[in-house]
């Protein structure tokens, strides 16, 4: 399929949107050792530094994305309600694709251990924070109804 292109406001920049199977998508993230997200978190990371330079941006500031993660899979928990939350990606600076892989698969769970250590500072295990906040989700929603 042919990729298509929009010209934004500004006039100086183009995105791009294409459809590929889902199938495919992961087939190539695996053959990368990588997860969809990793893979694509790195693939955005090359292409804005090359964005950067391409427009020989001045700032200083890391490029950094913000990636949702489903943390039932990091849990291993089944939940009726969304359990998820976000990732920065940080760029450092590798050129090559398997590199920012590496990378991110480093900072992904360098993120992980730090959010088990602020769920954990109370002593509960994941499982048990968890079914607190189902539990006084369920209480809010019960009395809420008595309410009306």
């Amino acid at each position: 399929k042919v990729i298509k292109g929009t010209i934004l406001k500004n006039g100086k920049y183009t995105t791009y949107r294409g459809i590929c199977s889902g199938k495919q998508l992961h087939d190539v993230a695996k053959s990368h050792n990588a997860s969809v997200t990793e893979f694509l978190g790195a693939i955005q990371l090359l292409a804005l530094n090359k964005l950067a330079q391409a427009t020989n941006c001045r700032d200083k500031k890391p490029i950094r994305v913000l990636v949702p993660v489903n943390l039932r899979k990091l849990y291993n928990v089944e939940t009726l309600r969304n359990f998820s939350s976000y990732f920065f990606y940080q760029y450092n600076g590798q050129t090559e694709l398997a590199d920012v892989i590496a990378d991110l698969q480093q900072q992904a769970w360098e993120q992980q251990e730090w959010m088990e250590s602020q769920v954990t500072r109370s002593g509960k295990s994941i499982w048990e924070f968890f079914m607190d906040f189902i539990t006084k989700q369920h209480e809010r929603e019960y009395f809420e109804r008595d309410e009306r």
